[in-house]
């Protein structure tokens, strides 16, 4: 099964897959530790298992605060790239998110494309999850290999 998988695959992207199924691995393994476990190294911006504490215990980290609800919106976990020229990310407070996801239902739109605009595309899926009446679809763009 798995190497009908990998053929499928266009070529070159065979790492990507596997490398991305490790992450998703890892992040299902992490939720399932108890809240008092569960660390994220701010240097290294990576959440981090109790067997990996040693080796960033000389960095800045989040112990108490890596929570379910954090984790659902990782824009606020993780820091802005520095370089605003080619990551252009627009990380804007959720006030400013409301006001935007109003004024666009208010104009009618169904589809958003949120192009560097991480947290109005949280917002938008949370609003979904809020209003099953009037729910948009949205698209993230955003150049982050985080």
């Amino acid at each position: 099964m798995e190497g009908d998988f990998t053929r499928a695959l266009p070529v070159g992207t065979e790492k990507t897959a596997t490398f991305s199924s490790g992450r998703t691995r890892r992040f299902r393994e992490f939720v399932s530790l108890p809240l008092e476990q569960r660390r994220f190294c701010v240097d290294c911006q990576l959440l981090i298992f109790p067997e990996e504490w040693q080796t960033h215990e000389k960095h800045k980290r989040l112990s108490e605060d890596v929570t379910v609800q954090r984790l659902r919106r990782p824009s606020l976990l993780l820091c802005p790239l520095e370089n605003k020229k080619s990551n252009a990310q627009y990380l804007f407070a959720d006030r400013s998110c409301h006001f935007l996801l109003d004024m666009l239902a208010g104009l009618g739109f169904q589809k958003i494309l949120c192009m560097g605009t991480p947290r109005l595309h949280e917002c938008i899926k949370f609003q979904n999850m809020d209003d099953k009446r009037h729910t948009m679809q949205s698209l993230l763009l955003d150049i982050d290999y985080r």
